[in-house]
C-alpha cells in the first residue's frame, strides 16, 4: 500500500490505529510494527506520537507540538498539566505498550538493508516448511532434487507485522541502482512483494511527491 506525501494519514491509519486497537483488545490479536523513519529522527517520531496522545486523550483539549513539548522557547514552557498527563497511568502504559509492539529505525536508508533487517526479525520469529524440489545445480549443469522452502509458518499466528517506510523517496542508493526512482521501484516491484507474498506482512509506503 502506498500513501502520497501524507505521513499523518500513514501514521494513524498504521501505527496509532493498530497499536490502540491491541492494547484495548490483547487477547483478539498481535501487532508489531517496523518503522524505518528515512525523514525524522526516531526520537521526533516518538515525540510526534505523544502530541497525538496528548491531543487525543484529553479529548481534544491539548494541542501542543514538539517545539513547546521540548520547551524550546524561554518564553513557554510546556504547562505543568501537560506533564502531569503524561506520567498518569495510561500515558505510561500506553508508552510501555509502544515499546514492546513497535521498533523505530532512522540508521537504514536502503532498500536492500530494509528488506534484509525485516527479513531478519521475521526469521527469528518464526520457521519455514520445507520440500524436495527439482533444481539447476549450477556446478554441474544438470538438475538434482533438494529441500527448498516452502512455507513461512510465525511462532505466534495472531502476530501481524506491519513495515512502514517513511518516505521511500529518501533512499538511498546501492549497487545495481542508478537513482532513487530507481531504488523505489526494486523495493516496491521485488521486496515487498515477497514480504507480502512470503511473510504475509502487511507493507506500507510513504512517498512524498508533487501532486502534478
Amino acid at each position: 500500500f502506498t500513501i502520497v506525501h501524507n505521513t499523518q494519514l500513514c501514521d494513524w491509519l498504521y501505527l496509532y490505529t493498530p497499536l490502540e486497537y491491541t492494547m484495548q483488545n490483547p487477547d483478539k490479536c498481535n501487532v508489531k510494527i517496523l518503522y524505518y523513519s528515512l525523514e525524522v529522527s526516531k526520537q521526533k517520531k516518538i515525540q510526534q506520537m505523544m502530541c497525538y496522545l496528548l491531543f487525543k486523550k484529553s479529548k481534544y483539549n491539548v494541542h501542543i507540538d514538539m517545539k513547546s513539548l521540548n520547551s524550546i522557547f524561554e518564553d513557554k514552557p510546556v504547562d505543568d498539566e501537560i506533564l502531569e498527563l503524561l506520567q498518569t497511568e495510561e500515558y505510561v502504559e500506553f508508552g510501555k505498550h509502544l515499546e514492546e509492539h513497535v521498533i523505530f529505525e532512522d540508521n537504514i536508508r536502503n532498500p536492500t538493508g530494509i528488506f534484509m533487517d525485516v527479513k531478519k526479525f521475521l526469521d527469528k520469529h518464526g520457521t519455514w516448511t520445507m520440500v524436495d524440489k527439482e533444481v539447476h545445480d549450477m556446478a554441474t549443469g544438470k538438475k538434482v532434487i533438494r529441500p527448498v522452502k516452502d512455507t513461512y509458518v510465525p511462532n505466534d499466528p495472531e502476530l501481524y507485522v506491519i513495515v512502514i517506510i517513511d518516505h521511500i523517496s529518501l533512499f538511498n542508493l546501492e549497487k545495481d541502482v542508478k537513482d532513487v526512482r530507481d531504488a523505489m521501484i526494486k523495493f516496491s516491484s521485488n521486496y515487498a512483494l515477497e514480504l507480502r507474498d512470503k511473510y504475509k506482512c502487511t507493507v506500507v509506503m510513504v512517498q512524498q511527491q508533487a501532486m502534478a
